[in-house]
């Protein structure tokens, strides 16, 4: 075994130590790293992985401060490897290397917005180039069709041709003409999403990178006795209510957009709140000891009909550690986590647990629930890593109640023989079912089936159908229409675009119930929480759909009969 490599294995056993003698050891190491040639790219992705854990989790200022120096050189330390070496680093988003996705319409917009000369289309990944050109066809003008069409010109060349030949002009060419036609303004992502472009961000040192990607959203904090773990009642602690959380200006929620979009895409990632980030809405919530969680809401023209839509970003000492997204709906959330590879094993289940009394606090509800994804549906990596295990030991349980019973039997035999393992094929049945954590307080009546939403959608879309000899924009309006008559609206002359959106948005929905049995004040209450849905913030429609008698208990009553047999 090489010096340096022992030296990695060495800080692998140290970074979870701490204190004095811990932090001594661990500055001894990364001295001794500083100056160790390294020449292969799992070592260099395994230092970054322990560089990055030092930053966000460190004994003292001065873990951090030598953390924080490495990294800054990292950019160096890849070019220095040998070119084969360095390819197998792409996508890992550390400084030097190249991330290769196809990013969703919006992202690749700010990714040409924010590093124009980094960003351009990938075509060592363009097998056929007919989606490109479908995209570039749509913007071509008539003189210069023969030459998009001619067999002697390759679409790259033609591009290059268009754009000039910048580094990177390519892509930002492309989508600037395609957001400039006013022939297709409105369909534009849609047809790019459809296209799947591929896109090359080759990632610098200076910012973007995971090398690099922080946020100071407040006092950082030291790690001299330890990390934190979780309580023996997590559900007491999610309970109780989180205070201080604020809802950021604008300037600062720009930026935390900023770093989420470049966390997530320079890891090939994509959450959709994020992706249709409003600035408008972004809180941020102090989780103790430096770290934080920002919460990042929908623009209004993207937002759920029923649901609504959040992204979420976990900090420690100003570096992005986690992300995920919920989904509230009533008295209910749909949620998350995904902790980045170099922090598992740190404090995720007391941060998760924070998240948790976060939305409680500012959401207000007492149920969450998780969907078979998330611990291993068709998601080998919840597999590999026991995800299920850790949802349980927050509280989470199976929905379903033969797998309730098989998860008590193997958490007994976990409590019994501490080396006992649950076999992948136990793990693969327990993910055929969504898990819950219920808060107290939480009412079984309560629980919004999710296949619900289909059944009302689809309810909805028959409502639609009704007319055919009006387009359905049209006969939305005129549903729209009837419901707001029937709720005592005369017009909505007093409510912002957003909100008129909203309204002819739900009124599908909202025209399924008996409004003519409403009384005076579950009509104004209806009509709160559908102008809530348009607002700038879509807080007020999640605590005002939470309370509302009206909108989700009748709907759901609809369902339960729509879906009877």
């Amino acid at each position: 075994m090489t010096p340096r490599r022992a030296w990695l294995q060495e800080l692998a056993l140290r970074r979870g130590r701490f204190g004095a003698e811990a932090a001594a050891d661990k500055r001894a190491l990364l001295a001794r790293l500083a100056n160790a040639r390294i020449r292969r790219a799992r070592d260099l992705a395994e230092l970054h992985g322990h560089l990055l854990f030092l930053k966000a989790f460190p004994d003292d200022s001065g873990v951090r401060s030598d953390a924080d120096a490495a990294l800054r050189d990292f950019a160096g330390r890849v070019g220095a490897l040998p070119s084969r070496e360095r390819a197998r680093l792409a996508d890992t988003g550390i400084a030097g290397t190249t991330t290769r996705h196809c990013f969703e319409a919006p992202i690749a917009a700010w990714l040409v917005a924010r590093y124009p000369d980094a960003v351009s289309i990938d075509w060592s990944a363009v097998a056929d180039s007919g989606a490109i050109d479908s995209l570039i066809g749509l913007v071509a003008q008539r003189a210069e069709q023969d030459g998009l069409e001619s067999q002697d010109l390759s679409t790259r060349r033609w591009l290059a041709v268009a754009a000039g030949q910048g580094r990177g002009a390519d892509l930002e060419w492309l989508l600037r003409q395609l957001v400039r036609s006013s022939a297709i303004r409105l369909a534009w992502q849609p047809l790019y999403d459809q296209a799947a472009v591929p896109v090359a961000w080759r990632l610098r040192s200076d910012t973007g990178s995971t090398t690099v990607a922080s946020w100071a959203c407040g006092r950082r904090a030291f790690r001299a006795g330890g990390l934190r773990r979780l309580p023996s009642d997590p559900r007491r602690l999610m309970a109780t209510p989180l205070p201080g959380i604020r809802r950021l200006g604008l300037s600062e929620a720009e930026e935390v957009i900023d770093v989420t979009r470049a966390a997530l895409a320079a890891r090939c990632r994509e959450v959709y709140a994020v992706t249709h980030a409003n600035p408008e809405e972004v809180y941020l919530a102090e989780l103790g000891a430096g770290t934080s969680m920002a919460l990042i809401g929908v623009v209004r023209s993207r937002r759920l009909s029923l649901e609504s839509n959040y992204g979420y970003l976990l900090l420690s000492n100003d570096v992005p550690v986690g992300y995920a997204g919920v989904t509230p709906l009533y008295r209910q959330a749909n949620t998350g986590i995904n902790v980045f590879e170099p922090f598992r094993g740190s404090e995720a289940a007391y941060l998760y647990a924070q998240v948790l009394r976060a939305f409680r606090t500012l959401f207000g509800v007492r149920r969450f629930v998780l969907n078979p994804y998330q611990i291993g549906a068709g998601n080998r990596e919840a597999i590999e890593s026991g995800a299920f295990w850790f949802y349980y030991r927050l509280g989470f349980r199976p929905v379903d109640a033969a797998l309730a019973t098989l998860a008590a039997r193997e958490q007994s035999r976990r409590v019994s023989r501490p080396r006992y393992r649950t076999a992948r094929e136990t793990l693969a049945r327990l993910a055929r079912s969504d898990v819950e954590l219920v808060l107290p307080g939480a009412r079984q009546a309560d629980r919004f089936q999710e296949r619900w939403l289909t059944d009302l959608s689809l309810l909805a879309s028959r409502q639609l159908a009704a007319a055919e000899r009006r387009d359905r924009g049209t006969e939305a309006a005129e549903v729209a229409r009837r419901v707001a008559h029937a709720l005592g609206l005369r017009d909505l002359a007093s409510w912002d675009r957003g909100e008129r959106e909203a309204f002819v948005a739900l009124a599908p929905l909202v025209a399924l119930l008996d409004l003519r049995a409403l009384d005076s004040g579950s009509r104004a209450a209806l009509l709160r929480t559908l102008r809530a849905k348009g607002a700038a913030q879509e807080l007020g429609y999640v605590r005002a759909a939470s309370a509302d008698p009206v909108l989700l208990p009748g709907l759901m009553a609809i369902a339960r009969r729509a879906g009877a047999p």
